[in-house]
């Protein structure tokens, strides 16, 4: 019917903090919340991301599609090579397949990969000042235009 109803209370006093540079194990959450400049759901309503300004990061959360409740999954860190600085637009592909992330203080686009069964978040590629720093070689979202990815 479309109604909305409160299904739970994330905040940031309920997360620890999130060490820099490193990967965020499920059981050191970050405050992504305090920071947080973006937020996406999936397509399908399974996940849930949110970036953080400060983080560096990319927050992940599933959804219980039958009680909206989230879980926290994980965190995908900048380790430096991904250029993630300040990162402050999330979007998701209509695919359901990339995340892109656009970063104020890296002047940066970072592509991820997303597993849709799991959630999970991989990087891929990232465009510096308009110069693409390859990683990896993504074939199936070249080019970006045309609704690839």
């Amino acid at each position: 019917n479309g109604s909305l109803s409160l299904a739970d209370i994330v905040s940031p006093s309920t997360l620890q903090p999130l060490p820099p540079g490193a990967p965020a194990p499920l059981a050191d959450r970050g405050y992504p919340l305090r920071s947080m400049t973006s937020l996406a759901m999936s397509g399908d309503g399974g996940f849930m991301y949110a970036i953080g300004v400060y983080d560096n990061a990319v927050h992940t959360w599933s959804r219980d599609r039958t009680t909206g409740v989230l879980t926290y999954v994980a965190a995908l860190v900048d380790d430096g090579t991904m250029h993630m600085q300040g990162p402050h637009t999330l979007h998701i592909a209509a695919s359901g397949l990339r995340v892109f992330v656009a970063c104020t203080r890296g002047h940066s686009i970072v592509v991820l990969a997303r597993d849709a069964t799991t959630g999970e978040l991989t990087h891929l590629d990232s465009t510096i000042n308009g110069e693409r720093v390859v990683t990896s070689i993504a074939t199936d979202v070249l080019p970006l235009t045309g609704g690839g990815g």
